[in-house]
């Protein structure tokens, strides 16, 4: 006789029964019983046993889990990247703090909602296909989004949007993404500057090559579209004050013709709008700028 069963003997140990405890389809305990009587844990008792070692097993799943999703839940509440999650249909489940500072909304005002209450209009038809067809399949995407704050300004996140699937059914998105804001407006305002100077620098050029008026002015609104990015520019004859006529002018694309020639109408008809900024400029006599314009 074994010293081990020599011990069960002297204690009086006629059962015993060995459950191995699974978590994440490992062993990992061992629940051991034993005792006094006889014949306690028989077969016929096999199928409760194998509950007891179900639900155990079951219970140690779902604490694992529970502790990595507050694990998670710390990490998305305190990441200072944007993070969201929505729906297969693009509705808003829950936002981070991050989310709300960069926005500049409230969680209670973005749950519920669509992610196009962020749309600023400057992403075209093809970007949100290419990017929906993208995600309905499963695959992750990475783009980069212009868009709008509660209070109206724009702000630009490198996201990634991860689709989630259970039961090979997409059911969220996760949207993780950095705000690059004041990396993409100091590119910007290193560009104009750039441009600005590339524009001094065209128009000494001009007038070195060029010995009219007329010669200097015929070519500046072009070097304006050209280098500094203008949609619309053209020169105008004043005289007393006021405008006589446009003599030259260029524009980015035949949309902004129209308007060229709704001035030049109202020139030739009517006293121009005092909100015009060459008006402005003339009561003035100064440079007149007008950014970030509303119209009510």
């Amino acid at each position: 006789m074994s010293v081990w069963r020599g011990h069960q003997k002297a204690l009086g140990v006629y059962s015993a029964c060995s459950i191995p405890l699974f978590k994440k389809d490992k062993i990992e305990y061992i629940l051991i019983l034993y005792s006094n009587i006889a014949d306690i844990l028989s077969d016929k008792y096999l199928s409760l046993i194998k509950q007891i070692q179900v639900d155990i097993s079951f219970a140690l799943e779902k604490i694992e889990k529970d502790k990595e999703l507050k694990i998670l839940d710390n990490a998305f509440s305190a990441s200072t990247d944007w993070v969201f999650v929505t729906d297969n249909k693009g509705v808003i489940l829950k936002v981070n703090k991050a989310a709300e500072t960069i926005s500049c909304y409230t969680a209670a005002e973005l749950v519920g909602k669509n992610l196009s209450i962020f749309k600023s209009n400057y992403h075209s038809s093809d970007f949100y296909k290419k990017m929906y067809d993208s995600i309905t399949k499963g695959k992750q995407c990475k783009c980069v989004f212009t868009n709008r704050k509660k209070e109206g300004s724009l702000f630009y996140l490198d996201s990634v949007i991860v689709p989630i699937t259970v039961n090979e059914k997409i059911e969220r998105y996760v949207n993780i993404a950095r705000d690059i804001t004041k990396r993409i407006e100091l590119n910007r305002q290193i560009e104009k500057i750039s441009n600005i100077y590339k524009m001094l620098y065209s128009i000494n050029q001009l007038i070195i090559k060029t010995d009219n008026e007329d010669g200097i002015f015929k070519k500046l609104p072009k070097l304006m579209i050209d280098i500094l990015g203008a949609t619309l520019s053209f020169v105008a004859t004043v005289k007393n004050n006021e405008i006589v006529n446009i003599f030259s002018h260029n524009t980015k694309n035949g949309n902004y013709k129209q308007l060229l020639d709704f001035l030049e109408h109202k020139i030739k008809t009517a006293p121009c709008s005092q909100e015009l900024p060459l008006i402005k400029s003339i009561k003035k006599g100064h440079i007149y700028i007008e950014n970030n314009i509303t119209f009510k």
